[in-house]
């Protein structure tokens, strides 16, 4: 009776050993199939990404070559001040702009957006402009004159 009893437990045992295996091997298989898939959506993300940065890219080489074909009229011209003008001179000349040509504002209620935004951006070059030179004055006053 003890040798039926020992034969059905390392029988048991056996089996127990033998599902374990097949339970690894399973998970196994899973895990690898499972990171396969995680890979492909990866590199799916990663070339969606790339062809964001491409794309930009693009339109960045784009808008360069608009910018290279297109005469640029100087900011102070669009604002209509004078090219040494002072900040305070900038915004308001931007903010009489900014009444006439914004739609909400405008007397015939249309408004004109594209002279608007050019106007915006002529804005912000004139404050650059203004910044850039107000940092050589105080660059040339803190270094002293200069001698030739």
């Amino acid at each position: 009776m003890l040798d039926a009893f020992l034969l059905g437990a390392a029988i048991f045992v056996i089996v127990m050993t033998i599902s374990s295996v097949i339970v690894n091997l399973r998970l196994a298989t899973t895990s690898r199939k499972r990171f396969e898939q995680k890979t492909r959506e990866f590199e799916r993300d990663l070339e969606q990404i790339l062809d964001g940065f491409r794309a930009e890219a693009l339109r960045d080489t784009h808008r360069a070559a608009q910018r290279r074909q297109a005469p640029q009229i100087a900011w102070y011209m669009i604002l209509g001040v004078r090219s040494d003008a002072s900040k305070p001179e900038i915004k308001e000349a931007r903010n009489k702009l900014v009444k006439m040509l914004h739609p909400d504002s405008a007397s015939d209620g249309k408004g004109n957006p594209e002279r608007l935004r050019k106007v915006l951006e002529a804005y912000k070059e004139g404050l650059v402009a203004v910044g850039v030179r107000e940092q050589k004055a105080s660059t040339r006053t803190a270094s002293g004159p200069t001698v030739h």
